[in-house]
């Protein structure tokens, strides 16, 4: 008798279980959010970029160098990203990078009677920046300051003195040391296995 007539042949084929509904309702909201978290940093990575290189090739210009200033026309074509400009009324031209986390932003500074050329430019966070020392506080005095390295002892060691030497603290009882196997009352030369001959 073979093993395939031993097997019932009018089994019900293997059910599966589909949804009808399509995605269900947390399967769109993640998808949603993790849609709206790639756009956001995108338009991130976008102006990070953007400005950062913008920073670059403007350095390159050499504001400092040219005495007329750089035309507005040499600056337009190193600006590079998603930006939006204002103009002041005093002529400076704020240059800012699309952005939904950082603020990122140049301000053209224009060259005194020059129509169209500017003499410099500022980067959004750096006006009002001065470098200064950090105050210390009320009734600090600095100690002594600690010894020249380069002045050290002799190699030798010859004039270490009492330097190595560090006092016990109060209170604690000090031994010579003494290896774990050592009986107290043994002799430090005698061998604690040796038999008398």
């Amino acid at each position: 008798m073979s093993t395939d007539a031993s097997q019932p042949t009018d089994a019900p084929p293997a059910q599966r279980t589909t949804r009808s509904g399509g995605l269900s309702a947390g399967r769109l909201i993640t998808w949603a959010i993790i849609a709206i978290l790639a756009g956001v940093a995108g338009i991130e990575a976008t102006a990070k970029f953007g400005y950062e290189g913008t920073l670059g090739k403007l350095e390159k210009l050499d504001f400092s160098g040219n005495e007329g200033g750089i035309a507005a026309a040499d600056i337009d074509a190193v600006i590079s990203g998603w930006t939006h400009r204002t103009t002041d009324t005093n002529g400076q031209v704020s240059v800012n990078w699309v952005s939904l986390v950082k603020d990122y932003g140049v301000t053209l500074i224009p060259e005194p009677g020059q129509a169209d050329r500017f003499g410099s430019y500022e980067t959004s966070g750096a006006a009002g920046l001065i470098d200064e020392a950090p105050s210390m506080p009320e009734g600090f005095k600095p100690g002594a300051l600690p010894p020249n390295p380069t002045a050290g002892p002799p190699a030798d060691g010859s004039s270490l003195g009492n330097a190595l030497k560090v006092p016990a603290p109060p209170g604690l009882k000090t031994s010579p040391l003494q290896s774990p196997d050592a009986k107290p009352d043994a002799k430090p030369d005698a061998k604690p296995d040796a038999k008398p001959d």
